[in-house]
């Protein structure tokens, strides 16, 4: 039932001209940020856009998520003048990526990372056996890329980025025990959710569908691609969450309070 509340809730946040006008600033950056895809090969792709997807989910829930979802796939095929290939189908995995981070993230409260909070309070050799494990873990992912390297088309941009991903898995897999676990487990739940359901299961199936694969390329080759792809990306992509969301919130807080605040004052001062 809480989900549901979570719709209902969420769809009434469309009432507000906040909500409206910070998330037509979102969809601008959301599309802004694809324009700085990198193509791994022709069929995958790394793009930092799932990140003002997200803050909409997080700040209006699943309801505005969806629609910005929608919104956001029609805009970014007008402005790249190819309009003549949208296809409905593809709109939904859009859609339904927002919808899915709004119903992990709606009334988040993102974590903030200063130097209190990343302070290690355990034992000497608790913090060396956590590094030699984070280090060990960095190790294989990059080891693991570049023997897969010589299977697939991969091009140098995206060794690159999970060499980057790997430090960072590492990082994460370093502080785990500082994190809150209920905010951790919403970001990690809500990024392996939507590269589940919208990037190995729907796009796969509308590729299929609008025959640009066949199912058995789609199965011997597609999946296990995106599978590799994602395994890798999203740890990534989840630290990306934990550190960008909080500064979003912070800032949204501040200016919509501060106003909120200046408009007490004033109705006061005109009581008076």
């Amino acid at each position: 039932m809480a989900i549901f509340t979570n719709f209902k809730k969420s769809a009434l946040e469309l009432k507000s001209i906040r909500c409206i006008t910070v998330t037509a600033m979102l969809i601008a950056l959301n599309i802004a940020l694809k324009s700085v895809t990198v193509y791994i090969t022709a069929d995958l792709k790394i793009s930092f856009s799932f990140l003002a997807l997200a803050a909409i989910g997080m700040l209006f829930g699943p309801t505005v998520g969806f629609i910005a979802g929608t919104i956001t796939d029609i805009l970014g095929l007008l402005l790249a003048n190819t309009i003549g290939a949208f296809n409905p189908l593809f709109t939904l995995v859009e859609a339904t990526g927002g919808m899915l981070y709004g119903m992990f993230l709606y009334n988040l409260k993102p974590i903030k990372f200063d130097k209190e909070s990343l302070k290690l309070n355990i034992s000497p050799e608790e913090a060396q056996l956590r590094g030699v494990n984070a280090k060990i873990a960095a190790e294989l992912i990059i080891t693991a890329v570049f023997v897969l390297r010589y299977f697939f088309e991969f091009n140098n941009l995206f060794v690159i980025y999970v060499v980057v991903a790997a430090l960072l898995y590492a990082f994460l897999l370093y502080r785990l025990a500082l994190l809150p676990w209920k905010q951790l487990f919403r970001v990690i739940g809500a990024k392996v959710t939507v590269a589940i359901v919208c990037n190995i299961i729907m796009t796969p199936i509308v590729m299929v569908i609008t025959e640009m694969w066949t199912w058995d390329v789609m199965i011997m080759e597609k999946i296990p691609a995106r599978l590799l792809k994602n395994a890798i990306q999203v740890p990534a992509d989840c630290v990306l969450l934990l550190i960008i969301l909080f500064p979003i919130m912070a800032a949204y807080n501040r200016i919509f309070r501060n106003n909120s605040a200046v408009k007490q004052k004033k109705v006061k001062a005109a009581a008076k």
